[in-house]
């Protein structure tokens, strides 16, 4: 192997634990696309969608069932690094576009 495959293959494994694509819907002249994060802890999961998130709608918290709860809670670790369903759901509403 040459330097740059040993030097390449730690960049590629870096960036696949540390940066992950999120997936929002914009209005009708966006659609949806990936938007690039980086995540606040390292796994094997690249791509993410907000499991609050129906189209264009964001479903509220309270109508919420416990495992889109979980899901919400472990999306936002990963996205915002935070356990807080309610800041990670602001945060969230203030980056939309």
């Amino acid at each position: 192997m040459t330097k740059s495959m040993l030097l390449a293959i730690p960049v590629v494994v870096l960036a696949w634990l540390f940066v992950g694509l999120g997936r929002y819907a914009g209005d009708h002249e966006v659609a949806s696309a990936w938007d690039p994060f980086i995540k606040h802890k390292p796994t094997i999961t690249t791509f993410y969608k907000n499991p609050a998130q129906v189209g264009l709608d964001m479903v509220p918290i309270e109508n919420l069932d416990a495992s889109g709860k979980k899901s919400l809670i472990e999306y936002c670790q990963v996205r915002y690094g935070t356990d807080d369903i309610k800041h990670c759901y602001d945060a969230f509403l203030t980056s939309r576009v």
